[in-house]
């Protein structure tokens, strides 16, 4: 029998991070039901780190002489994939106990196409047995809003469990090498008709870390990505209109202010804040929602940034 469950991880040059990534789904304890799918996008073998897991995952491990890139890589898994859903886990996150069986159950009785957890963020590694309600950690946690997902992503890759798209379906755009996740969601919202549902359990941890395992990024590379994404996001904005002058298209113009104001503080020298782009998320979803006043939402953008 084909598995239930396809899950895709893209890697490079995170040999730790992976290990860690699959003992993550060691736990979900799905046996047969489940397949790995491993795309190694041009860093290191990791033939050494995948190895002591074939005796309890079916892994797939596909590997790509230099990087095609996370789109490219992604879509590759998704064409080798066999399962009826397809999961997504990066190379430097992990899934909690349950996690799945949770996002499958959610599928199964066809409540939605499209299931994403509350997902935890953490800037260190998260401890085995992390949990949101023990560890006060920041989160994703929106509930499904088409309109705000036209404003900026709050849905993680490693929450997200979603009907296979088969063989004709939506891909990611491999012209993208950042933001590709938000614009697949977009693209299976708009174009797809996919169904949308969040579970508010905390089942994965989305990490913050250095772009590779051995040190901290540097500034310069710290304001060359997040230049990256600033452009990203305005160009995502060109790409899925909304009605001038609606709420959203407003709200997209605080996002562009707060990305102006990263980059002034990295132009200063400063750090960014801790967890500044959940904070971001939080207030224009509140000021869409009602729970923040219009008129406090650039202020309160502004302390989030400044504090």
């Amino acid at each position: 029998m084909p598995p239930r469950l396809s899950v895709v991880i893209p890697t490079r040059d995170r040999p730790r991070s992976l290990a860690e990534s699959l003992s993550s789904l060691v736990t979900q304890e799905l046996g047969d039901a489940l397949e790995v799918i491993v795309v190694n996008d041009g860093g290191a073998l990791v033939d050494e780190v995948v190895a002591p897991f074939r005796d309890r995952l079916a892994i797939e491990l596909i590997g790509y002489p230099s990087g095609a890139g996370p789109s490219t890589a992604r879509n590759t898994a998704i064409e080798a994939a066999s399962g009826e859903y397809l999961g997504f886990l990066d190379d430097d996150d992990v899934v909690l106990p349950g996690h799945f069986a949770a996002t499958m159950a959610a599928l199964d009785e066809d409540r939605a196409d499209f299931v994403y957890t509350t997902t935890m963020v953490s800037t260190t590694r998260a401890p085995v047995g992390m949990t949101h309600e023990s560890g006060g950690w920041p989160a994703f946690d929106v509930p499904f809003d088409a309109e705000f997902l036209h404003v900026t992503n709050f849905i993680p890759p490693v929450g997200v469990t979603m009907r296979a798209p088969g063989p004709r379906g939506a891909r990611f755009d491999e012209s993208l090498t950042v933001v590709e996740d938000w614009d697949f969601w977009l693209a299976l919202l708009n174009r797809h008709s996919y169904r949308f549902l969040h579970l508010e359990r905390a089942s994965g941890v989305y990490h913050r870390l250095p772009r590779y395992d051995s040190a901290p990024d540097p500034p310069a590379e710290t304001a060359r990505v997040l230049r990256m994404f600033y452009e990203s996001h305005v160009a995502q904005f060109s790409r899925w209109p909304l009605p001038e002058g609606s709420r959203a298209e407003v709200s997209r113009e605080h996002v562009k202010h707060t990305y102006e104001l990263a980059l002034a503080r990295l132009g200063r020298g400063k750090p960014l804040p801790a967890y500044w782009y959940e904070r971001m998320v939080r207030l224009l979803h509140g000021e869409l929602t009602g729970s923040v006043p219009t008129g406090q939402l650039r202020e309160r953008l502004d302390r989030a940034m400044n504090g």
